[in-house]
């Protein structure tokens, strides 16, 4: 398979009949990780190219499954449909062309200068509209989803859950000493590969939404599977959960963001069983905590004093247990007079970092 480049962008696009013979382009390459990412801008207006890889450029050890842009298609005409009938529609990428045999989506890019939702987090605004956006469009899609036996034939793979769960459940169970800590994070880890209630994301990454004004947009959805909606909640609240204790002075608004969310979702989503899901949703915030405290992703520049707070904080979640969001949150108050007495922190440092 041709791996895309600058160069040869414009022959491509002009193969699959985005551009004309004469139609001058500019191209902008886009860091990722995994995939080969350009944004085109074009006399129609500016495209976005995403090309599967087949390593990870920081992480070359860990597999990469073949199939992730045919996953993604999968999921993207799924999510696009229910999405459309229920008025989301800008709340998912527009597929202009797939080309299944480059591994290739051609997107209507997202006009600039739309910004990623970690940025925003990071600098203490938590978007609390974008984020009831998403938790009803995430309620719509599991409900709509829930108990296809269709559906979980075609997304039974985990291979993408599982790469993302390398990063936070199953590096901190293998790092950390504690055997009832490891034991809990087995079960946690033992429970999210075995529920398959509806079509998961299984990537609520804030990085993957994008702020469009007061639209978020969702992306990249090559680790979708059949899979436990509460992993979707977990990874996008734990991530807020973590820049509540960041933001320290701002946390309130962090805390009501993730209330009104949940609230958002529990009165959308039809899964009978899905309100007794709190506990499971919260219990993934402590791998997310530590992973971006300690893990392979971690947030840069964090001062060491809040490091030690972040890593009790993850343990206590599961150690307790915390069984509501209400807990998670009575549990950062009991560090406040510690939290107040950490440095001010290099947010444009992160943001910058973050970015990339």
């Amino acid at each position: 398979m041709e791996i895309l480049t600058s160069e040869t962008l414009p022959a491509y696009l002009r193969t699959q009949e985005i551009i004309t013979n004469g139609e001058s382009v500019q191209i902008t390459p886009i860091p990722s990780m995994v995939n080969h990412v350009f944004r085109v801008r074009t006399g129609k207006g500016d495209l976005i190219v995403k090309q599967a890889g087949s390593t990870m450029s920081h992480f070359a050890d860990e597999p990469i499954t073949p199939r992730r842009a045919e996953i993604e298609h999968a999921a993207l005409a799924c999510w696009s449909e229910i999405a459309a009938v229920h008025g989301l529609a800008t709340c998912v990428p527009e597929v202009r062309k797939y080309d299944a045999k480059h591994r290739t989506h051609i997107f209507t890019a997202i006009p600039e200068p739309a910004q990623i939702l970690s940025v925003h987090l990071l600098q203490g605004n938590p978007q609390e509209g974008a984020l009831q956006k998403i938790a009803h469009l995430f309620a719509i899609v599991h409900s709509t989803t829930h108990d296809s036996a269709e559906l979980r034939q075609q997304f039974s793979g985990t291979d993408g859950l599982i790469l993302k769960m390398k990063f936070f459940h199953f590096h901190m169970r293998d790092a950390v000493q504690q055997p009832e800590l490891r034991a809990k994070l087995s079960a946690l880890i033992d429970t999210t590969l075995s529920t398959h209630l509806a079509l998961t994301h299984n990537d609520t990454n804030p990085k993957n939404i994008l702020i469009n004004g007061d639209t978020p947009v969702l992306i990249d959805y090559e680790l979708a599977s059949y899979g436990d909606p509460a992993f979707d909640l977990g990874t996008l609240f734990g991530q807020y959960y973590l820049c509540a204790i960041l933001n320290f002075a701002a946390r309130q608004k962090y805390f009501a963001a993730i209330r009104s969310a949940w609230e958002t979702y529990c009165a959308t989503c039809r899964i009978p069983i899905i309100t007794e899901r709190e506990a499971v949703i919260v219990q993934h915030f402590s791998p997310f905590v530590w992973g971006r405290t300690f893990g392979r992703v971690s947030v840069p520049h964090l001062p060491t004093a809040l490091r030690v707070i972040l890593e009790r904080i993850s343990y206590a979640i599961l150690l307790r247990p915390c069984q509501s969001f209400e807990e998670s949150f009575a549990l950062v108050e009991e560090y406040q007079e510690e939290l107040r007495a950490i440095p001010s922190l290099n947010v444009e440092a992160m943001v910058r970092e973050v970015s990339l």
